[in-house]
């Protein structure tokens, strides 16, 4: 978490123990730490969405919620890492710096 500026990821990371190293959210080797921390992440959602949802049909507010909690917090963990990898980058694309803090300060809870 250290690494990636992220809370409660690193059991997802390659050396984890709830790691997804059979499962590629995106292509590449991921051999530079944004690319690590962000297969982290994004392993962290899918675990989370897959073992946090009792879908049973009798409760669409609570599947959508177990659903949605996730994949906002990855959105908060994404804006978090392209933060602190995204270097000038991020600053020259205009309002972006603001539209990541926005997602942090709003989505998490």
């Amino acid at each position: 978490d250290k690494e990636c500026g992220t809370s409660d990821v690193s059991m997802y990371a390659e050396d984890g123990a709830r790691n997804c190293k059979t499962v590629e959210f995106f292509d590449g080797p991921k051999d530079t730490p944004f690319e690590k921390c962000l297969q982290a992440i994004n392993c962290q959602m899918h675990w989370e969405m897959f073992t946090k949802t009792t879908v049973d049909g009798s409760n669409n507010i609570a599947t959508f919620m177990q659903q949605m909690i996730p994949h906002h917090n990855n959105a908060v963990n994404m804006a978090k890492i392209l933060l602190k990898f995204g270097g000038v980058k991020v600053d020259e694309v205009e309002d972006l710096t603001s539209t990541l803090w926005s997602i942090i300060n709003e989505q998490n809870f």
